[in-house]
């Protein structure tokens, strides 16, 4: 009987955290800033997956404070509306822009074994010849944003481009001509955009996470 009161009042327990009813709802949040448990977090841009676990809420209820999966330590934290979310960093955590290639994120993965870091710091060391091409850049279906994160950082916050398949061959982009790219009545239009192609060797790794 005592077993079966104690697994009732840890499920329901369970049920309440779930829903909301123990959470922490101490957080502030000013547009600009975050405060929360004496942190002061500012917006900041990034590569991260957004975990399901809801950490606070605001005192006022219109905002939850979500976990990034990568970072359990809370030093990333995204603050979420019904509508939006937005990715903010504790004021006081300098976020490394070189280093050691600790991350890669690229087509939904972050990369953290050392054939991948190794071979992403290759492809991006390379000297190969580039191509230069005038296209619409919405055209470039197959290719996808990367993101590197040095030092220990858990999130990839230093953006590389797009690498992926251009006209059948493996690549990434160097330069992008972004100061172009819309009409005036808002229509995309050709801009010039410049690629390297990537070794013959690392291709099979690469293929293996896009399809």
């Amino acid at each position: 009987m005592i077993a079966v009161i104690l697994t009732f009042s840890l499920a329901l327990l369970y049920l309440l955290n779930s829903c909301g009813v123990f959470l922490d709802r101490s957080a502030e949040y000013y547009g600009e800033t975050l405060v929360w448990k004496g942190t002061t977090y500012v917006p900041c841009g990034a590569a991260y997956t957004e975990s399901d676990k809801t950490v606070a809420k605001t005192k006022d209820g219109g905002f939850s404070i979500k976990e990034v999966e990568e970072d359990e330590s809370h030093t990333f934290v995204v603050v979420r509306s019904f509508l939006d979310q937005y990715l903010y960093v504790d004021e006081s955590y300098n976020i490394p822009k070189s280093g050691e290639l600790t991350v890669v994120f690229w087509n939904g993965v972050d990369f953290k074994k050392a054939e991948y870091l190794s071979a992403f710091s290759d492809i991006y060391s390379s000297t190969a010849e580039t191509f230069e091409r005038k296209i619409v850049f919405g055209d470039i279906k197959k290719m996808r944003p990367v993101y590197f994160g040095y030092n220990g950082c858990p999130l990839g916050t230093d953006f590389k481009g797009y690498l992926g398949k251009f006209e059948d061959i493996w690549c990434y982009t160097v330069f992008v001509d972004s100061s172009n790219m819309y009409s005036e009545n808002g229509a995309e239009q050709p801009v010039k955009v410049v690629f390297r192609p990537i070794d013959e060797r690392y291709i099979p790794l690469l293929e293996k996470h896009l399809k």
